[in-house]
């Protein structure tokens, strides 16, 4: 069912959470597929995310079992990612709605 097939593909999301503390970095998740990820993405993102603060790095993470691909942007300051993350979560992008959540930046620039 659709239904059982949506909550294996929560399992394979990465782990977020939703009490985690305010940080410069976010998670954007359910914007595209793995196919459709391609040079111009990156820059559309960072792009997007520029408009709340500036940005330092986006790095995308590919799931091609939960044909997932999940946005890491590290901003400047907390501020800009709150901001984005206000802006951005719950907003459609490509007929999907996206979501948004704070994730500890040293995910991120561990990558």
């Amino acid at each position: 069912s659709s239904q059982s097939a949506r909550l294996q593909l929560m399992k394979n999301l990465p782990m977020s959470d939703p009490n985690m503390k305010v940080s410069r970095a976010i998670a954007l998740e359910n914007m595209i597929t793995p196919e459709e990820l391609d040079d111009e993405v990156d820059g559309e993102i960072r792009a997007e995310c520029s408009k709340f603060g500036p940005v330092e790095r986006v790095v995308p993470s590919v799931n091609r079992a939960a044909n997932a691909v999940t946005f890491f942007v590290l901003f400047d300051t907390p501020d800009g990612a709150k901001a984005a993350l206000a802006g951005l979560d719950g907003r459609y992008f490509a007929g999907r709605v996206i979501s948004a959540s704070f994730v500890d930046e040293n995910q991120i620039t561990a990558m």
